[in-house]
C-alpha cells in the first residue's frame, strides 16, 4: 500500500486540500519531455495523426504513444492521461468507486488562487469546483477507455497479431510491438467474424495504416540520431 503521508502521490482529500488551485494552461513541451501517454481506443486516431502508436505488453497490455516523437511543432493531440496530470484514478477492487491521486509537487498546482489561469479544486463549502467535477469526469472517461483499449490488445494477442517492433528506437519499455501484417492477412473466416463482432477490424485497419507511416517516419528518426 502507498505511504501516502509520506510520499508525493497523494490521495486528493477536500479538506486538507481545500485551498489547492490547478493551471489550466499545459505546456506541450511536457507532453514531450514525458516521452509517452497511454491512451484509450478513443484517442488512437487522434493519437495517430501526431504520434506513433504501439502495443506494450506490460503486467497488462495496453496502447502507448510516443509524444516525443512528432511531424510537427506543436501537436494538436493532447492524451488525456497529459489533460489529466496530476491526476490519475485508482479505482478500488469492486469497481464502484474511485479515488483520485495527485503528485503533490506538480507545476500546475497552486495554493494561491490569484494564479493567472488556475482554477480551485474545492468551493468555500469544501464541495468539488467546476475544475474537479471536470477532472473526475475525463478520469473516469480515461479509466474506461484504457480498459477497453487492454481488451483489445489482449485480443491481439489472443490472436498471435503482434510483432516485435524493428525500429531502433530507445523505448520506455523493453519492447514495443506492431501488428504483423501477414499473421492478419492468413486469418481464417471465424476469426475475422469474432474481431467484427467486436469492432475491432476497422481499428486493426487503421492501425495498419498508421504503422506504414510511421515505420517511414521512425526509420528517419532513427538514422539522424545515429548520425547525431
Amino acid at each position: 500500500m502507498t505511504d501516502y503521508k509520506n510520499s508525493k502521490i497523494k490521495a486528493l482529500c477536500s479538506k486538507e486540500h481545500k485551498n489547492y488551485c490547478i493551471n489550466d494552461i499545459l505546456d506541450h513541451n511536457y507532453i514531450r519531455n514525458k516521452y509517452y501517454s497511454f491512451i484509450g481506443l478513443n484517442e488512437l486516431s487522434a493519437a495517430t495523426t501526431n504520434h506513433p502508436v504501439f502495443v506494450a505488453v506490460m503486467p497488462h497490455p495496453a496502447l502507448i504513444t510516443l509524444t516525443s516523437i512528432s511531424v510537427q511543432p506543436k501537436p494538436s493531440f493532447t492524451p488525456l492521461q497529459s489533460q489529466l496530470y496530476p491526476f490519475t484514478l485508482e479505482v478500488l477492487e469492486n469497481e464502484q468507486r474511485g479515488i483520485l491521486l495527485f503528485n503533490a509537487s506538480s507545476p500546475r498546482l497552486t495554493k494561491d488562487s490569484s494564479t493567472p489561469n488556475s482554477y480551485p479544486l474545492f468551493d468555500n463549502q469544501g464541495q468539488a469546483a467546476p475544475a474537479l467535477i471536470k477532472i473526475g469526469q475525463l478520469a473516469k472517461m480515461h479509466h474506461e477507455e484504457i480498459s477497453k483499449a487492454e481488451a483489445f490488445c489482449q485480443s491481439l494477442i489472443d490472436y498471435n497479431l503482434l510483432s516485435e517492433s524493428s525500429v531502433s528506437i530507445t523505448s520506455p519499455h523493453d519492447k514495443l510491438y506492431i501488428i504483423n501484417e501477414d499473421v492478419f492477412a492468413d486469418l481464417n473466416v471465424d476469426q475475422l467474424q469474432s474481431l467484427q463482432q467486436k469492432n475491432y477490424l476497422q481499428i486493426i485497419g487503421f492501425m495498419l495504416l498508421s504503422q506504414q507511416y510511421w515505420a517511414r517516419r521512425l526509420k528517419d528518426h532513427s538514422q539522424k540520431n545515429t548520425r547525431a
